[in-house]
Order: structure tokens, then sequence, then C-alpha cells
């Protein structure tokens, strides 16, 4: 994949076996950091536990994984690292984490001085639970002859293996590869041959950091025979000369992060429209993560999501916790049903872009810059919807029409409403539009209140088809449109007689031919997103410390969003298009869209 030359790709390894217990919050760390240019690889070697059923729930973001025997933690991370290609390599160990942005700081040091070749962060870890736990700042700064200097083992005073990180360019000219004679300390011997090479810098901001969860983890009932082997490995370092004996005893000083010579501004030129979705729920926990995630997964910056959950007995109730943070509101009660759930979502909302999608549905990928670009271009467009397709159990795509159906007032009132049926996972209107129609959706009705408020759109405006893939209506044997069917044709059959009366009683007026197709291409959707989205080289940042970790969810946002761009400019906006999406999946992530929503705000005040 080509990727913004910004950042320089890196690459880490993940060593683990049996460590299932802390194994997840390890991968999340990483993959929630959400960098653009990252290769990820875990090895396994062969665990017993939970650890497989963990790597595999998130192998679709992994460059590559494996668990069997591997003859131990450093020929597991040496094999692990030939695998690799990233310019910047290190590990971090299944029971270890990252700090949030700790990849951006890598990313930013790495790019603007070139002269740091290796280089580690604050001595600032984890205790059990995952809360931050310093380890002292003794040595902040290193040098080849405190390396060399004994005392500092004795005190345990150490770089924090975690933290570090460096060029591939070093790793080749010191070995390519952890000394496999050492049993706990070929990090230790590393940093030793590393120093022949370059100077060891460290940046004053968290990377990542060693976890500490008691006296019976390995590296404490092994301390001593670690400090055994460091020993050694010093006396037989000193027998080697550096490239640079003048720096030997020179520690590099302290970079201060972020770095004053910084050139990168991030900016949010043109904010697309806002998007509200409501997606009510109940008892729908075998499908409602990916839902969630299809909305989510979008990584659109202006979205109000609300999810309206019926008072669920299943597991709907966890999954719906853990996404909070990125909802604006939810809510797990008996709510008088779907239809009257979505009118509650919709009065907390402010959207100018409005749709709801059911907990067993989904969305396809980009399809919501799809939408606001289809907006933006043509002005008089108040509502729209996209090529029908569908979704199996399992949600994998199983159908798409390889006709594009127009749908117009008079053809409805004919009762051709399921020639096909206006497909309401791909629907989306103007607020605007919804507030002519009566704000609400029926709530007498329980099948086709979809349909009904198609038909008081219809009052108002064409509805128009674009070529594209938006949402998709997922088939199963328990879905609710099946299942009643009959019930669903017989109060559409009541809407449409009402309707007709209506109609009929206003002289047959209306819109009785459908307006033509919407094309849009994938390269008018890219230069779309590029005009949302900007990034200058020529300015220094300006806003103040505490903004750092907002400006790097941002930097890691836009190149996300230029990496799909690029990606989506070689392909049509179609089937293939849409799969190839789904297979750069590891590169989107919807984590950090409120800060990035944050900052955009910030800066146009």
């Amino acid at each position: 994949m080509a990727y913004n030359n910004t950042f320089p790709s890196i690459s880490i390894v993940t060593p683990s076996f049996n460590q299932g217990e802390f194994l997840e919050k390890c991968i999340d760390s990483i993959l929630s950091q959400n960098y653009p240019n990252l290769e990820y690889i875990i090895m396994d070697g062969g665990s017993s536990d939970n650890s497989i059923e963990i790597i595999k729930k998130y192998e679709k973001y992994l460059t590559y994984w494996q668990s069997k025997p591997d003859g131990g933690h450093y020929a597991a991370l040496n094999e692990g690292f030939k695998r690799s290609n990233g310019e910047v390599m290190g590990w971090l160990n299944s029971d270890d984490m990252f700090h949030p942005g700790g990849l951006f700081v890598l990313a930013e040091i790495f790019s603007e001085m070139p002269e740091v070749n290796v280089l580690t962060g604050r001595r600032v870890g984890f205790d059990a639970m995952g809360h931050l736990n310093s380890y002292g700042i003794e040595r902040q700064t290193w040098s080849r002859e405190i390396l060399l200097d004994q005392s500092y083992v004795h005190r345990y005073a150490f770089i924090m293996q975690e933290a570090t990180y460096w060029r591939r360019s070093l790793w080749e000219k010191a070995g390519e590869g952890l000394d496999l004679s050492f049993e706990l300390a070929a990090d230790f011997e590393l940093w030793l041959r590393f120093s022949r090479h370059a100077q060891i810098h460290t940046v004053d901001a968290l990377i990542a950091g060693f976890r500490f969860y008691g006296p019976a983890q390995r590296s404490q009932i092994m301390r001593d025979e670690y400090i055994r082997e460091c020993e050694s490995a010093i006396e037989s370092e000193k027998s080697v000369r550096s490239d640079n004996l003048d720096l030997d005893a020179i520690a590099p000083p302290l970079i201060k992060y972020p770095p004053s010579g910084s050139t990168m501004q991030i900016f949010v030129k043109n904010p697309p429209p806002k998007f509200s979705i409501v997606t009510p729920s109940f008892n729908q926990g075998e499908f409602l993560e990916e839902c969630i995630d299809s909305v989510l997964g979008q990584n659109y910056p202006n979205l109000e999501f609300i999810i309206m959950d019926g008072g669920s007995t299943d597991k709907s109730v966890d999954i719906i916790k853990k996404y909070e943070k990125h909802l604006v509101y939810w809510q797990s009660q008996p709510d008088g049903g779907q239809y009257n759930a979505i009118n509650d979502g919709f009065k907390k909302t402010s959207g100018e872009i409005m749709a709801w999608l059911n907990s067993d549905d989904k969305y396809h990928h980009v399809a919501f810059y799809k939408v606001a670009y289809s907006f933006s271009r043509f002005r008089n467009i108040e509502w729209l919807t996209g090529r029908p397709a569908f979704w199996d159990k399992d949600g994998d795509m199983c159908g798409v029409f390889d006709y594009l159906p127009g749908y117009n007032r008079v053809k409805i009132l004919n009762k051709a409403y399921n020639d096909p049926f206006i497909q309401q996972e791909s629907t989306f209107w103007k607020r605007s539009l919804w507030q002519r129609a009566g704000g609400e959706l029926r709530t007498d009705l329980d099948y086709a209140g979809d349909l009904e408020l198609w038909n008081r759109f219809f009052r108002h405006a064409e509805l128009y088809t674009v070529d594209t893939l938006l949402g998709g209506y997922r088939s199963h044997g328990n879905q609710k449109a099946a299942l009643f069917m009959d019930r669903y044709v017989a109060e559409s059959e009541k809407i449409l007689d009402e309707e007709m009366v209506l109609y009929r009683k206003n002289g047959e007026a209306g819109l009785s031919s459908a307006p033509d197709p919407v094309s849009i291409s994938a390269r008018e959707v890219k230069a779309y997103i590029d005009d949302i989205y900007s990034v200058s080289n020529s300015k220094p940042f300006t806003l103040s410390d505490d903004s750092d970790r907002v400006i790097a969810c941002l930097l890691r946002k836009v190149e996300e969003l230029r990496h799909v761009s690029a990606q989506l400019a070689c392909c049509e906006a179609d089937s293939t298009a849409q799969n190839e999406l789904h297979a750069m999946r590891n590169s989107l992530s919807w984590r950090l869209t409120k800060p990035l929503r944050c900052l955009a705000d910030r800066l146009r005040r």
C-alpha cells in the first residue's frame, strides 16, 4: 500500500506466551493509536489460554501472526523482525502497553531529527490495573560510558525497553538480531551494540511502558539472573571499540517534546455537514457490534451517533458500554417500540443529514463521505438512496442489484413499492425535509413506518438514486421484516390507500417520474475528502502543550483519510471497490473521531 511520506513506517513485534490476561490491552494500546504506516506482528509461542482467540479477533489488522513453539522470547522476536520492513523498529511484550500518542512521538522525532538513530522515552509504565506508574528519573539520558558502568546495573537503572525504538539501518549495522545466548538480557546487550554506532537519545515524552503486576512476574523472579547477564555483556563489550570514541562519554541532551523545529501543521479547511445516525435495538447482541463498527468505522469527523436500546436482556448493553465514549447518547429501557425509539433519538440530534440504521444492518465503507459529497454537489437533492445491496447472516455481502432502480410518488402509490423496496439502510435525507414532512415517524405503525415516511417525503421532494453502495440489509432467520412480511404488506397497503386519497384530493399533483440517477466517481469523492482536510509543512506547531494529544489524533486521522482517498481513487465506486476497501480495514478507525472534532472546532474558533 502507498502511504503519505509524512510518517515513517514503524514495525512492532509482540512476542507472547499464555498472556491472555494482558494481551488484548497490549494490542489495543497499539492499534488504537491508528498510526497510518504500521506493521504489527504477533509471535505467539503456542499458548494454551485464550490468547489465540484474542489474536484472531484482531488478525485483520495484523501484518502477520503465528502461534507455535518458537524457541523462546528472543528467537520469536528475531523471526518477527525478519518479516518486517519498517524504517523504525521495536517490540512490545504482551503484558506491556503503549501510551496514547506514543507512536506519533516516535514518528515526529525520527522524521524531524535525522541525527537520532535510537530513541527512548520517559520511564513511566503501568501498574497491574493499567494505571500510570513512574519508575523514577535517576537516569534519563544515556551514553555508552554509562551503559558500561555496572553500578547502574546494580541499582537496576535500565533503559526502558518498552519505550525504545531504532532505525532499521542501525539494526542492520549492529548485526540484525538479538543475541540468543542471552535468556533474559538480550535487550541490554542490544543497547550495547547500538552504542558502538550511535548515541542513544531520550525524549521527554511518554512512548510505551513496562507493566508491573507483582512479585510473581518473570522479570521480578529472574531479576538477579538478569543482572548477572548484564554484567557478562558489559565485560564482553568493554573490549569492543565504538565508531566514535569521542562520543562514548557524552549523553545527548534530553529532547523536549514537541521539538521546536517541528514544521507540520494540520488544519480542517471545509468541515463537512453533520450526520445524525440513530440505531434502535432490542436483543440484537449477535449483530449489534458490527452495526456500530460500520457507523464509527466511517471515520467521519462530524457525526452524532445515538443508540436507543429497548431494554435488552442479552449482551447488547455490554456492547454499547464498550463504545459509549464514542456516542452522543444511549439508553436501555422500555421505549414503546422501534419507531418511538427512533423519534426520541432524533429529538436529541442536530445534524444536517439524518438516517437510522437498524442494529442488524450495516453501512458500506466511505458511505458518509459519498452521501456528504452528493448533497454538496447536487444542491437540489433533499433525500437520496443508494444501489440496493444485501449482507448475509455472517455480515458478508451476498447480493447487489444489477440495475439501478428509480423511484417516484406515482410508482409507490400504484403499489409498486416492492419493485424494489426503497432500501431504508441506504437512505439519507436533509433535516429540512424531515421537518417539512412532520419531523417524526408514525408510532401507530409496527412494520411499515419507513414506507409511510417515504410517502410524506415524496409530497415535498424527489428521491434521487446514487449509483454507489451506501448501506445494506442483513438477511437472517430472525429478521423482523422477513418473519412478518404479511403484516408489513398489510400495513403498506393501508398506508398507500390513505396516501392515494390525499393525492387525489390535491388534484393528483405530485412527482410522476423518477429523476435521473446520480453518478459519482471515486475520484470525485477523493477530491471531496482532500478538500476537507489539509496538511501544511510551512508552519510550526502553535497550540499549547495540552493540545499535543489532540494534535496527534488529528495527524493520524488526516493521514488515514488521505490513505483511503488514494486507494479509493484507484477503483470505481462499485462492489469491487467496496471489497477492496474492506480489505483495507486495518488502516481505518473510528476511535478518535471526537478528538478530531474537538480540534476542528478549536481551529475554527
